[in-house]
Parts: structure tokens; C-alpha cells; sequence
């Protein structure tokens, strides 16, 4: 998987970490949060952000487990 650096905790805020995770993705599904209002819209991003960033942990785990083997 492709890994996106980011900026320190400190750098930004939650809700603007949440935004670049999702923006960083890429997926037309993402641009589809743009016809919800601002705080479902909000909700949503946090949500999928949090879904990117757990699908990027089993990735690397697969990833991890498979050299393992070889």
C-alpha cells in the first residue's frame, strides 16, 4: 500500500488529519461527501479516514505475514 506522510499531531487538527487521510485516498467515493451538510460531511470523512487508516494496518500485516513465510 502506499503510504502518505503526514505532519505531526501538532500540526494540524483532527478533523483537518481526517480530511487529508480521506482526500489522500483518491476514491470517487470520497467525493461523494461533498453533497452531504458540513456535519454529516464531517462525520463521514472521520469515519472513512479511520476505515483507510485500518485498512492500511491489515495490509500491512498481510504484508508482514507473508515475508514471514518465505
Amino acid at each position: 500500500a502506499d503510504h502518505v506522510a503526514f505532519p505531526g499531531p501538532s500540526a494540524m487538527t483532527p478533523d483537518q488529519y481526517c480530511q487529508d487521510r480521506a482526500a489522500a485516498s483518491g476514491s470517487s467515493f470520497y467525493y461523494s461527501f461533498v453533497f452531504l451538510e458540513p456535519a454529516r460531511r464531517q462525520a463521514i470523512t472521520a469515519l472513512y479516514a479511520f476505515c483507510r487508516e485500518v485498512d492500511d494496518v491489515v495490509d500491512e500485516c498481510q504484508i508482514g505475514r507473508a515475508s514471514c513465510r518465505e
